[in-house]
């Protein structure tokens, strides 16, 4: 199960994590409009190189950081979240299934989409508190092995464990090492 392992701990003041089947890596840098041209000669980067990076100024840019595992594409942002747009996850999951999950210092937020639509958009934090708002969504995070109380005493790690859940991929540090396309955004800033 997730935990806030090494790679992680280098992306906690900011990332954006994005999970997509059913589309091709073309169609997913297309959709976040990002340079496809980078495609045809792949520069390798790793996570740690990206968050070591951080927000300082990079002469390359705002980058993806694009990999396929199993059925899935996952795209990582560590100075942008054009993954968290309700346009991208709609457009990309209209094959299949796109996942986002913004995290930050303060809160974590997750949306989910199949087939075009959006069908869980929610901020961790509030799912382990008695609302009765949230009783739908704790339901369906149940159903897939993410208990109530996970919620309550770790909403951040309560979102990755339903990430894993549902793209069926271990998120700890075999996840996130290794070799990553880059691929830049262009015209983008470190808020976009």
């Amino acid at each position: 199960m997730y935990a806030a392992r090494d790679s992680w701990a280098q992306l906690d003041e900011f990332m954006c994590a994005t999970w997509i089947s059913g589309a091709t890596v073309e169609e997913v840098v297309q959709a976040f409009d990002a340079r496809s041209e980078d495609l045809t000669h792949p520069r390798a980067v790793t996570v740690q190189d990206e968050a070591e990076d951080g927000f300082a100024t990079d002469p390359v840019g705002v980058r993806l950081l694009v990999r396929e595992i199993s059925e899935w594409i996952a795209v990582l942002e560590v100075r942008s979240s054009r993954g968290s747009r309700d346009a991208v996850l709609i457009a990309l999951s209209q094959g299949g299934q796109a996942l986002n999950i913004v995290a930050g210092e303060r809160s974590t937020y997750l949306t989910y989409a199949v087939q075009g639509r959006i069908t869980h958009d929610f901020d961790a934090d509030d799912i382990g508190e008695d609302d009765p708002e949230m009783r739908e969504i704790r339901d369906w995070a149940n159903d897939l092995g993410v208990e109530a109380d996970e919620w309550s005493e770790h909403p951040r790690g309560a979102a990755f464990s339903l990430a894993e859940a549902i793209t069926g991929t271990e998120l700890d540090d075999s996840w996130a090492v290794g070799e990553w396309i880059g691929v830049r955004l262009p015209g983008s800033s470190a808020t976009s």
